[in-house]
């Protein structure tokens, strides 16, 4: 007894010390810099530590995704569903004092729509009026639907009625910019970035930066987590070694579960994402869907599915009620040596070099090694597996002279339009450069429709996506962190992998492990 409360009340000390006087949470990222211009950003690494230092009108709930009131303290939509007026909270502040406007959410808006910006995540607001227009230089600024009607009254009118818009705008794309860095294109040079969320820069240094409570947030006194601490960096060995000693609350990215050796150290959750291949439509002839169908028909698609841990037929994850399309992949020679000879390619005579571009990170998976040794035994045609280094990968992807890429995507709302919306024509996420007419016109008519009628047009759109062979899905992927839940409350797994930093707490009253 007197040995295991000594060792209790040592294990307890070193906890407190690891903890300090505040409270503070040590999160691990992974590799890579941290884009902190959140027109800039695009990754989940990113989008979680936004979380903490940025909030927008509305925000996640944290279990179920659902937006929650934030800068904006409430808003009501016209009867014809096609007017939002938000009010903005009185004491919404940035984390310097300064009071946040609707003109700031205006001017941050025009920006990320701007044609010179181009932001990534831009295409996601061509629910409102003008805003495609803008973005592609048809119009001018002042023929979006957006407008400021005093400091706290903000009004977006919409093209037609989207009942998915609230969900659309809890993305850090939309939250409000300090004046002071409107014209600034290095945000990592600035030490003291005014932000709006509930944590604010103590520190901030390439591979570490500590967050702690903004004085001014709205909310602050909700929140129970005093400090942040993330890291980032490419020592997976050491991390875990942290993680086990009960010296890293929480590993993002970048662990190695071989190494875990707390058994109640990993959360495994179901994710809205999808890992899959697509053809590049810029160069002839992968913009032909008879060409792509009969390479896609060409694979041994029974043995692909068995070697992924969730397989994927479908791009869409299932989601509530949205009716999945029907579209079985098999493998079939005769239909795919039938549509290439419709293409004017008979046997594959003709075709130009088949150019599978992956992240170094996939060097040596077996999917492309597959698709080469078939497509080469099969066909008159060559195939070369190109390698792009992680960190230049996805800026190589709006560019020709590949034919297949490779992504894993995870929804930035928990709706099917955030996957269908990547391959329609003007889409700022439209990497494929895919363009179809028939296609925009599906997604088109599920605009105003009831929910039923919306998500069935959906899904008629995605048929067609499928059928046409632009995308071949894999696997749908979990999401894994490295996170002990009997010490933190707060956090829940949920379909898009966002776990807002303000509703995390530490369960003080936690057993102690390995002391009874």
């Amino acid at each position: 007894m007197y040995r295991r409360f000594v060792l209790s009340l040592l294990f307890f000390m070193t906890l407190s010390f690891l903890h300090s006087e505040e409270d503070c949470l040590s999160l691990y990222l992974g590799s890579g810099d941290l884009e902190l211009d959140p027109h800039k950003a695009v990754n989940t690494t990113e989008a979680q530590l936004f979380t903490g230092i940025y909030e927008g009108l509305v925000t996640y709930h944290p279990s179920t995704m659902k937006p929650l009131p934030g800068l904006a303290a409430w808003w009501k939509l016209s009867d014809d569903k096609l007017t939002w007026t938000f009010y903005i909270r009185e004491e919404a502040r940035y984390s310097n004092g300064d009071k946040i406007t609707a003109e700031h959410f205006r001017q941050s808006w025009l920006k990320s729509l701007s044609p010179e910006r181009g932001s990534y995540f831009s295409s996601l607001l061509d629910v409102v009026k003008g805003a495609s227009d803008y973005r592609n230089g048809l119009v001018g600024p002042e023929e979006v639907g957006i407008r400021v009607e005093d400091d706290n009254k903000f009004i977006v009118t919409l093209n037609e009625p989207a009942p998915h818009f609230l969900s659309i705008i809890c993305h850090f794309s939309f939250v409000p910019i300090h004046p002071v860095m409107k014209n600034i294109e290095d945000w990592s040079r600035v030490r003291n970035i005014p932000v709006s969320g509930p944590y604010h820069f103590r520190s901030n240094q390439k591979g570490r930066m500590v967050l702690e409570i903004n004085p001014y947030y709205w909310d602050r006194d909700s929140i129970d987590i005093e400090t942040i601490e993330v890291t980032t960096g490419r020592d997976s060995q050491a991390v875990m070694r942290k993680f086990n000693r009960f010296e890293q609350d929480w590993i993002m990215s970048g662990y190695n579960t071989q190494l875990l050796s707390n058994p109640y150290g990993m959360v495994l959750s179901p994710l809205f994402g999808t890992t899959y291949y697509y053809f590049n439509n810029r160069d002839t002839p992968w913009d032909k869907s008879e060409v792509r169908r009969a390479l896609a028909l060409l694979l041994p698609w029974a043995q692909i599915y068995q070697q992924q841990p969730i397989p994927a037929h479908t791009l869409v994850p299932p989601i509530g009620d949205y009716p999945s399309p029907a579209v079985p992949m098999n493998q079939n020679i005769e239909e795919a040596m039938a549509l290439l000879e419709k293409a004017g390619y008979p046997a594959g005579k003709g075709l130009p070099e088949i150019v599978i571009r992956i992240p170094s990170s996939l060097w040596g998976d077996y999917v492309p090694i597959w698709m080469k040794k078939v497509w080469e035994d099969t066909l008159e045609t060559t195939v070369r597996i190109e390698t792009i280094p992680v960190e230049n990968y996805y800026d190589s992807l709006p560019e020709a002279g590949y034919t297949l890429g490779h992504l894993s995507w995870a929804g930035d709302y928990a709706d099917p339009m955030t996957f269908l919306q990547m391959w329609q024509s003007e889409s700022s996420f439209n990497d494929a450069a895919y363009y179809n007419e028939e296609y925009d016109a599906l997604l088109e008519l599920s605009t105003g429709a009831s929910e039923e009628e919306r998500f069935n047009e959906l899904s008629e759109a995605e048929k067609y996506l499928l059928e046409s062979g632009e995308v071949l899905p894999l696997a749908h992927f979990p999401a894994i962190h490295m996170l002990d839940l009997r010490f933190l409350g707060g956090w829940y797994a949920n379909a898009l992998d966002i776990h807002p930093f303000k509703y995390i707490y530490r369960k003080n009253d936690a057993p102690i492990p390995n002391t009874t």
